[in-house]
């Protein structure tokens, strides 16, 4: 039996079925919900709008069925994000010139501007998550991350999977 006295995160944490997957569902919620629900009330972007910025910062030019599965969400929350982005004037779009049914993305300057203005918010959360490691301890989290994310057996899949 739970002892109502003690703290439910802990327990949570301690004894989750999923227990790894939980903690890194934990802190990847803990670490980007309080920016997605402050960016959606102050900027009107979602989390979906958001990874798609993110994709086309790194790579201009990609279609959004290139970022709807490896960010493994939904297509349809791919499409709709970039349907809003679009009409807030953060991407453009041009016909692929080998699929009609494709178009190209990029990120305008207005798209730039929002980035350059959210991604400083972003990495001081992340630098406030990773303060108790020690340096050693933080290179070793992201080989370990790079090792799970990284994978080439078809463990991960993307939508759905």
């Amino acid at each position: 039996m739970w002892n109502q006295d003690s703290d439910p995160l802990d327990r949570m944490l301690a004894t989750a079925p999923a227990l790894v997957g939980y903690r890194i569902s934990w802190l990847a919620n803990t670490l980007t919900g309080p920016l997605y629900r402050a960016w959606e009330v102050r900027e009107g972007l979602s989390r979906p709008d958001f990874v798609v910025m993110l994709w086309l910062t790194e790579m201009p030019g990609l279609t959004a069925q290139q970022i709807a599965g490896p960010s493994s969400l939904p297509k349809n929350s791919i499409s709709r994000a970039v349907g809003r982005l679009i009409k807030a004037g953060r991407v453009s779009r041009r016909p692929h010139p080998g699929d009609s049914r494709a178009a190209l993305m990029e990120l305008t300057e207005a798209g730039h501007a929002l980035l350059a203005r959210l991604l400083p918010e972003l990495r001081a959360r992340e630098a406030a998550m990773l303060a108790p490691l020690s340096p050693r301890e933080r290179a070793t989290l992201l080989a370990l991350l790079g090792k799970l994310t990284r994978r080439d057996d078809g463990w991960g899949g993307g939508e759905g999977a």
